[in-house]
């Protein structure tokens, strides 16, 4: 059964998504700036409430275009310059991971 993802709280304040990515645990998002959203709220509570909050994760001043999640609390994302990044240190208990903790990642050899 499909359920509406709950976006008052981004259209109120003009933000308007581009990239959406969802795993078991967690929904992360870019909006058309670049900026990188993180939806606190993804399992319902005792009484079946979702409390539902975005927040806006820190890029360290970097711009994306998509971000996405898998297993194990990994997160993927990729820049405007086309640059991957990994977020480290992303736990259930601290789920959008710690401040200052980007990772460039190389691909095909190349080092960015």
């Amino acid at each position: 059964q499909w359920k509406v993802l709950n976006l008052t709280q981004l259209t109120q304040t003009l933000v308007h998504l581009v990239h959406i990515s969802v795993s078991e645990c967690s929904v992360w998002a870019v909006d058309k700036r670049g900026l990188v959203w993180y939806r606190s709220g993804t399992h319902a509570g005792s009484d079946g409430r979702v409390v539902q909050a975005w927040v806006q994760v820190d890029g360290n001043g970097l711009l994306f275009k998509q971000v996405q999640v898998g297993k194990g609390h990994m997160v993927w994302a990729l820049d405007t310059k086309g640059t991957v990044f990994v977020r480290v240190g992303v736990t259930p208990q601290l789920p959008v991971g710690e401040r200052d903790n980007l990772l460039k990642v190389s691909v095909g050899g190349e080092s960015h």
